[in-house]
Protein backbone atom coordinates (compact mmCIF):
# COMPACT_ATOMS: atom_id res chain seq x y z
CA UNK A 1 0.00 0.00 0.00
CA UNK A 2 1.50 3.69 -1.28
CA UNK A 3 0.92 6.64 1.02
CA UNK A 4 -1.63 8.48 -1.11
CA UNK A 5 -0.40 11.55 -2.98
CA UNK A 6 -3.31 13.53 -1.59
CA UNK A 7 -1.81 13.86 1.54
CA UNK A 8 -0.42 17.64 1.38
CA UNK A 9 1.97 19.60 3.83
CA UNK A 10 -1.22 21.18 5.30
CA UNK A 11 -2.64 18.50 6.12
CA UNK A 12 0.26 16.82 7.86
CA UNK A 13 0.38 19.79 10.18
CA UNK A 14 -2.82 19.71 10.75
CA UNK A 15 -2.29 16.24 12.18
CA UNK A 16 1.33 17.52 13.77
CA UNK A 17 -1.48 20.24 15.87
CA UNK A 18 -4.30 17.95 16.21
CA UNK A 19 -1.52 15.45 18.36
CA UNK A 20 0.13 18.31 20.07
CA UNK A 21 -3.38 19.65 20.97
CA UNK A 22 -4.15 16.50 22.21
CA UNK A 23 -1.20 15.41 24.36
CA UNK A 24 1.12 12.24 23.46
CA UNK A 25 -1.39 10.41 25.54
CA UNK A 26 -3.86 10.59 22.23
CA UNK A 27 -1.43 8.24 20.49
CA UNK A 28 -2.21 4.86 20.44
CA UNK A 29 0.80 2.83 22.27
CA UNK A 30 1.00 0.68 18.85
CA UNK A 31 1.31 3.58 17.31
CA UNK A 32 4.15 5.18 19.12
CA UNK A 33 7.52 5.50 17.22
CA UNK A 34 10.69 3.41 17.89
CA UNK A 35 13.64 4.85 15.58
CA UNK A 36 12.57 8.38 14.17
CA UNK A 37 10.38 11.18 14.57
CA UNK A 38 8.73 13.84 13.47
CA UNK A 39 10.57 16.78 14.60
CA UNK A 40 7.85 19.93 14.82
CA UNK A 41 8.03 22.89 17.04
CA UNK A 42 10.73 21.43 19.31
CA UNK A 43 8.79 18.40 19.86
CA UNK A 44 8.62 14.95 19.00
CA UNK A 45 6.02 12.74 16.42
CA UNK A 46 5.63 9.31 15.09
CA UNK A 47 5.87 9.94 11.51
CA UNK A 48 3.52 6.63 10.58
CA UNK A 49 1.09 7.77 13.17
CA UNK A 50 1.32 11.69 11.69
CA UNK A 51 0.65 10.39 8.17
CA UNK A 52 -2.13 8.30 9.28
CA UNK A 53 -3.88 11.09 11.02
CA UNK A 54 -3.05 13.67 8.06
CA UNK A 55 -5.44 11.71 5.57
CA UNK A 56 -7.91 12.13 7.59
CA UNK A 57 -8.11 16.16 6.62
CA UNK A 58 -8.13 15.17 3.24
CA UNK A 59 -11.15 13.33 3.06
CA UNK A 60 -12.05 12.59 6.91
CA UNK A 61 -10.90 8.89 6.81
CA UNK A 62 -7.92 7.98 8.82
CA UNK A 63 -4.94 5.78 7.01
CA UNK A 64 -4.65 2.42 7.39
CA UNK A 65 -1.21 1.27 8.85
CA UNK A 66 -0.85 -1.05 5.93
CA UNK A 67 1.81 1.05 4.37
CA UNK A 68 5.82 0.37 4.72
CA UNK A 69 7.15 2.79 8.02
CA UNK A 70 10.86 3.93 8.04
CA UNK A 71 12.33 5.10 4.62
CA UNK A 72 9.12 5.61 2.33
CA UNK A 73 7.10 7.40 5.37
CA UNK A 74 10.19 9.28 6.24
CA UNK A 75 11.14 10.53 2.75
CA UNK A 76 7.42 11.49 2.16
CA UNK A 77 7.32 13.68 5.02
CA UNK A 78 10.90 15.38 4.43
CA UNK A 79 10.25 15.93 0.95
CA UNK A 80 7.19 17.61 2.52
CA UNK A 81 9.77 20.18 4.52
CA UNK A 82 9.00 18.16 7.82
CA UNK A 83 12.07 17.42 9.72
CA UNK A 84 12.95 13.69 10.80
CA UNK A 85 15.20 12.61 13.67
CA UNK A 86 16.75 9.55 15.09
CA UNK A 87 15.99 9.04 18.78
CA UNK A 88 19.65 10.78 19.25
CA UNK A 89 18.60 14.00 17.13
CA UNK A 90 20.30 12.96 14.43
CA UNK A 91 19.06 13.80 11.08
CA UNK A 92 16.57 11.00 8.90
CA UNK A 93 19.29 9.93 5.85
CA UNK A 94 23.02 11.21 7.29
CA UNK A 95 23.72 8.66 9.93
CA UNK A 96 27.51 7.60 9.33
CA UNK A 97 29.10 4.95 10.72
CA UNK A 98 32.70 6.34 12.47
CA UNK A 99 34.33 3.88 10.44
CA UNK A 100 33.31 4.95 7.22
CA UNK A 101 35.25 8.27 8.16
CA UNK A 102 38.92 7.13 8.08
CA UNK A 103 38.04 4.46 4.99
CA UNK A 104 39.41 4.72 1.71
CA UNK A 105 37.05 4.26 -1.49
CA UNK A 106 38.09 3.50 -4.68
CA UNK A 107 36.36 5.45 -7.57
CA UNK A 108 36.47 5.70 -11.22
CA UNK A 109 36.10 2.09 -12.23
CA UNK A 110 34.56 1.55 -15.74
CA UNK A 111 31.46 0.03 -16.05
CA UNK A 112 29.30 -1.07 -18.90
CA UNK A 113 25.58 -1.85 -18.78
CA UNK A 114 23.00 -3.27 -20.68
CA UNK A 115 19.50 -1.62 -19.96
CA UNK A 116 16.10 -0.15 -21.06
CA UNK A 117 15.50 3.44 -21.71
CA UNK A 118 12.37 5.26 -22.19
CA UNK A 119 13.82 8.24 -23.82
CA UNK A 120 11.96 11.88 -23.38
CA UNK A 121 11.31 14.01 -26.58
CA UNK A 122 13.47 17.08 -26.20
CA UNK A 123 11.52 19.08 -28.75
CA UNK A 124 8.48 19.57 -26.00
CA UNK A 125 11.15 21.12 -23.82
CA UNK A 126 12.35 23.62 -26.07
CA UNK A 127 8.64 24.20 -27.27
CA UNK A 128 7.66 25.25 -23.86
CA UNK A 129 10.71 27.50 -23.13
CA UNK A 130 10.20 29.31 -26.39
CA UNK A 131 6.03 29.66 -25.76
CA UNK A 132 7.32 31.46 -22.03
CA UNK A 133 9.87 33.88 -23.68
CA UNK A 134 7.32 34.57 -26.51
CA UNK A 135 4.80 35.23 -23.91
CA UNK A 136 6.83 36.80 -21.08
CA UNK A 137 10.45 37.83 -22.34
CA UNK A 138 11.78 36.03 -19.20
CA UNK A 139 12.70 32.70 -17.65
CA UNK A 140 11.90 32.31 -13.77
CA UNK A 141 11.14 29.72 -11.58
CA UNK A 142 7.65 28.22 -11.27
CA UNK A 143 8.17 27.48 -7.57
CA UNK A 144 10.58 29.95 -6.08
CA UNK A 145 10.65 33.03 -9.02
CA UNK A 146 14.68 32.93 -9.62
CA UNK A 147 15.68 34.36 -12.40
CA UNK A 148 19.29 32.91 -13.80
CA UNK A 149 20.05 36.38 -16.02
CA UNK A 150 19.09 38.55 -12.73
CA UNK A 151 21.79 37.06 -10.89
CA UNK A 152 24.39 35.57 -13.77
CA UNK A 153 24.01 38.14 -16.12
CA UNK A 154 24.68 36.89 -19.82
CA UNK A 155 25.97 33.74 -18.24
CA UNK A 156 22.61 33.08 -17.47
CA UNK A 157 20.81 34.53 -20.23
CA UNK A 158 17.74 32.88 -21.80
CA UNK A 159 18.62 29.83 -19.15
CA UNK A 160 15.81 27.84 -17.07
CA UNK A 161 15.57 24.13 -16.37
CA UNK A 162 12.29 21.91 -17.88
CA UNK A 163 10.71 19.76 -15.24
CA UNK A 164 8.32 17.17 -16.57
CA UNK A 165 5.56 16.93 -14.19
CA UNK A 166 4.24 13.62 -15.59
CA UNK A 167 7.26 10.65 -14.59
CA UNK A 168 8.77 9.16 -17.35
CA UNK A 169 7.61 5.58 -15.54
CA UNK A 170 4.33 6.91 -16.23
CA UNK A 171 3.88 7.08 -19.60
CA UNK A 172 2.34 4.64 -21.72
CA UNK A 173 4.12 3.56 -25.06
CA UNK A 174 3.37 6.41 -27.78
CA UNK A 175 1.74 8.40 -25.03
CA UNK A 176 2.48 12.51 -26.53
CA UNK A 177 4.11 14.92 -23.43
CA UNK A 178 1.92 18.37 -23.64
CA UNK A 179 3.52 21.72 -23.33
CA UNK A 180 1.04 22.14 -19.97
CA UNK A 181 2.82 18.81 -18.68
CA UNK A 182 6.40 21.03 -18.69
CA UNK A 183 6.99 23.00 -15.69
CA UNK A 184 10.47 25.43 -15.47
CA UNK A 185 12.56 25.73 -12.97
CA UNK A 186 15.61 26.89 -11.42
CA UNK A 187 18.72 24.12 -10.82
CA UNK A 188 17.71 23.82 -7.48
CA UNK A 189 13.87 23.60 -7.14
CA UNK A 190 14.34 21.02 -9.86
CA UNK A 191 16.29 19.01 -7.39
CA UNK A 192 13.55 19.21 -4.94
CA UNK A 193 11.26 17.84 -7.24
CA UNK A 194 13.04 14.78 -7.82
CA UNK A 195 14.27 14.07 -4.23
CA UNK A 196 12.09 11.64 -3.44
CA UNK A 197 9.22 9.21 -5.10
CA UNK A 198 6.64 10.13 -5.27
CA UNK A 199 7.65 13.60 -6.79
CA UNK A 200 5.96 17.17 -5.19
CA UNK A 201 3.79 18.91 -7.54
CA UNK A 202 5.14 23.00 -8.19
CA UNK A 203 2.08 23.80 -5.72
CA UNK A 204 3.71 21.28 -2.86
CA UNK A 205 7.16 22.81 -3.45
CA UNK A 206 6.39 26.30 -3.09
CA UNK A 207 4.24 25.57 -0.11
CA UNK A 208 7.19 23.56 1.63
CA UNK A 209 9.34 26.70 0.50
CA UNK A 210 7.25 29.52 1.97
CA UNK A 211 6.62 27.82 4.93
CA UNK A 212 10.34 27.02 5.76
Amino acid sequence: MRIPDTIEPDHILSALNEIKRLGEQSIPKKRKSTKYDVLYENKRFPPKYVVCLAKKYVDQVVLPPRFNGGAPTNNFLEARGFKIVDKDGKPWGFSVDPEDESRIFEEGRRKYKRHLSIERDSRVSRLAKAKRWREVGAFRCDVCGFDFYEVYGNRGYRYIEAHHTVPVSQLKKGQRTRLVDIALVCSNCHRMLHKTRPWLSIRDLSRVRKRS
